[in-house]
């Protein structure tokens, strides 16, 4: 309460307040899961108007062309149905989708799916989370991202940098 916090000490005041913060999120992310159960959806699979979830590697080959005829950048994510670093990136991923409002392609791949196998092991993805780009139809980098600030950070600062270059410019990053 304000009364309370009068008589508190600035930094415990701010410790309190990020922890109602935090106990806010947890909230929300709970009362998400339980909406996508009640759905019948499990937390790989939750929409988002600007991220699709790829069904086949047909479905993979069709996003990477329709980006390219688009003119846009494709922002790939493998995933893993039991890797807590991809369902916890899964919010941010999709309010970084939706910041770009389709202006880059964003698609999901669950690399635990059956039909997902092989392909995984073909791309040479060997963890998750994993994330390629695409331009004009050609891979130009891929990395991994993960809950680590910086590595988020430089995850949105490659998504930034591939969307802004033109031609096809091939970078990797053994992360």
């Amino acid at each position: 309460t304000v009364l309370e916090q009068t008589h508190m000490h600035p930094d415990a005041i701010k410790r309190r307040q990020e922890a109602e913060e935090r106990q806010r999120r947890r909230s929300a992310a709970r009362q998400r899961q339980r909406e996508l159960s009640q759905q019948g959806l499990k937390w790989w699979q939750e929409p988002c108007e600007h991220m699709a979830m790829l069904e086949s590697p047909a479905a993979f080959l069709e996003a990477v062309e329709g980006a390219q005829q688009q003119g846009r950048l494709l922002v790939v994510k493998y995933l893993s149905e039991s890797c807590y670093a991809c369902k916890t990136l899964t919010p941010k991923l999709h309010k970084l989708a939706e910041s770009y409002n389709g202006d880059v392609l964003f698609v999901k791949i669950n690399g635990s799916a059956p039909e997902f196998a092989q392909f995984v092991q073909d791309m040479g993805i060997k963890g998750v989370p994993w994330f390629q780009f695409y331009r004009d139809g050609e891979l130009v980098h891929s990395m991994s991202a993960s809950l680590n600030p910086q590595r988020l950070a430089a995850f949105r600062q490659e998504v930034a940098r591939q969307r802004r270059l033109a031609p096809a410019t091939l970078s990797y990053s053994e992360d």
